[in-house]
């Protein structure tokens, strides 16, 4: 965005005749600072129109709100995060005086038809043909499967407002953005209130839109008022169950996600719509899996609910699904293939049913936004690679079930700082925890029987190693490589000796101590 030279210029000569230095950088620096301001504003403003029309979205789809979150500033409350029940959550930041200028006023207003179209300071915004513009519909550039209607843009160019929808094709004018020929802007949202049973969101142009807390949902911050106290973190909910023939799916851009096969579901795709904030796919009959490569790379996937009945991800269901943030799986679940997951980049946290017995390997490799994942009791196996370059994995609890650190499983989780180790494992692999720098400390059973090369070297902050087993593990070559300086590695003092000569262990011989 232009950070309007020409007034710069201008102001500078006008100034230089008959100020001091001191006078035109102090004079400089405050048009700077107003530019700053009208800029974060011109930002806030569009996330508040595209909270808006998504809000009129929810509104016509009957969706309720299960959260109310404040978005604070130090101890000061800017805006809200509000969840829904079905659609995706949207971000409400408060009016504020604007700077200089007059800041345009856009809104929704329902017309006689019981539609809600945009205006923009109160009259309706209309396209090149003169009609009114939807906020939700099929008659805007989004609008192909009827889920969104056009939503309007600011941007600031050259001191003035200008207006746009048409994704940015065409500006319009609107009016200065600096100067004190205006007056000073709000937001689009006067006030935010609720009470048992609804919340009430009054827009600066005197509509309401109100729409009815879930019956459960306990989420709001008390007082009833947009100023509202204090609020307890979101509870997660069960994820609804969608029909056995239906998969439920949301997209970053609002439009039909298509599967890359067709025929790998167990039953055949009779329609694929999206509407409301949601796209459904619906089958002729139950769905039993989600074959190989069903969604490989279908980068605009953002969530997805699978049905009951699915008992299989096949190899890369969801490759390379970069936009996907969250799956409700299914408790019918037995496997996760090679791959499932391989390469979902915005994946954050995922509760893996009870009743599944493998995950393949490459199934989680490279979710590097993955911070928090729980595995059942049921889990036999888990393949080589399968964690690996999970960089936002903290801590995960293993199920006794597994008694192998396979080959590669956690290397590079450069953020993984805790692995309790149960005392059923056995096997440390080759270079299973390679590279983990957040390693600090790692107890080893006694249950353990080998450690395999280069099982944790390249931790360089790990610096306490505990090796429980009296008769030393089988070890290899350079297990404990490039650890942090002055690492030690614990052994009891009566196989001190053993471990000293031991094959692997030999090697680190003087950084053995008995204990």
């Amino acid at each position: 965005m232009k950070k309007f030279s020409i007034i710069f210029a201008t102001l500078f000569l006008a100034l230089f005749a008959s100020c001091s230095h001191s006078d035109i950088w102090e004079a400089i620096g405050n048009l700077e600072e107003r530019v700053e301001r009208l800029e974060e504003e011109c930002q806030r403003l569009n996330t508040n129109i595209e909270a808006l029309q998504r809000l009129v979205a929810a509104l016509e789809a009957c969706d309720t709100i299960t959260a109310i979150v404040p978005i604070k500033q130090g101890e000061e409350i800017i805006g809200y995060t509000i969840t829904f029940s079905h659609s995706e959550p949207i971000t409400i930041f408060h009016g504020e005086d604007g700077a200089d200028g007059h800041t345009p006023t856009i809104s929704v207003k329902q017309a006689s038809d019981g539609l809600y179209y945009w205006t923009v300071d109160g009259q309706w915004l209309l396209d090149a043909n003169g009609e009114r513009i939807r906020a939700t519909g099929e008659d805007g550039e989004d609008g192909e499967d009827g889920s969104s209607g056009t939503t309007p843009q600011l941007k600031i160019e050259d001191g003035y407002w200008y207006i746009s929808y048409d994704n940015g094709q065409s500006w319009t004018k609107l009016g200065k953005a600096t100067g004190e020929d205006g007056t000073d802007g709000d937001g689009l949202f006067s006030a935010i209130t609720w009470d048992e049973e609804f919340v009430y969101f009054t827009l600066t142009n005197g509509t309401v839109i109100t729409l009815p807390l879930a019956s459960s949902t306990p989420e709001v911050p008390d007082g009833g008022e947009g100023e509202g106290g204090e609020v307890e973190e979101p509870k997660e909910e069960e994820p609804a169950l969608c029909p056995a023939n239906e998969i439920w799916y949301t997209s970053t851009d609002g439009k039909v996600v298509r599967p890359y096969y067709i025929d790998v579901f167990g039953a055949k795709i009779i329609s694929n719509d999206y509407a409301d904030g949601k796209g459904t796919i619906r089958f002729d009959g139950p769905i039993a899996t989600i074959g190989e490569c069903a969604f490989y790379y279908c980068g605009t996937l953002s969530s997805i609910t699978l049905p009951e009945g699915v008992s299989r991800l096949g190899m890369w269901a969801f490759y390379y699904c970069a936009s996907l943030k969250s799956i409700a799986l299914p408790s019918t679940l037995t496997s996760l293939d090679e791959g499932a997951f391989y390469y979902c980049t915005s994946l954050e946290k995922l509760s893996i049913p009870e009743g599944v017995r493998t995950l393949g390997q490459y199934a989680f490799q490279n979710c590097s936004a993955l911070s928090d994942i729980s595995l059942p009791e049921s889990l036999q196996s888990i393949g080589p690679y399968a964690f690996i370059d999970c960089h936002s994995l903290r801590s995960i609890a293993l199920p006794e079930s597994i008694t192998t650190l396979s080959d590669w499983m956690f290397a590079f989780c450069t953020s993984l700082s805790s692995l309790p180790l149960h005392d059923k494992m056995t096997v440390i692999g080759e270079s299973a925890l390679y590279g983990c720098t957040a390693l600090e400390e790692i107890t080893l059973p006694e249950s353990i029987v080998q450690v395999g090369y280069s099982a944790m070297s390249e931790c360089t902050n790990l610096k306490r190693i505990y090796s429980l087993p009296t008769v030393p593990p089988r070890g290899a070559y350079y297990m404990f490589e490039n650890n942090a300086e002055g690492r030690k590695i614990f052994v009891p003092s009566a196989s001190l000796a053993a471990y000293s000569s031991a094959y692997g262990w030999e090697d680190y011989a003087d950084d053995l101590i008995g204990f």
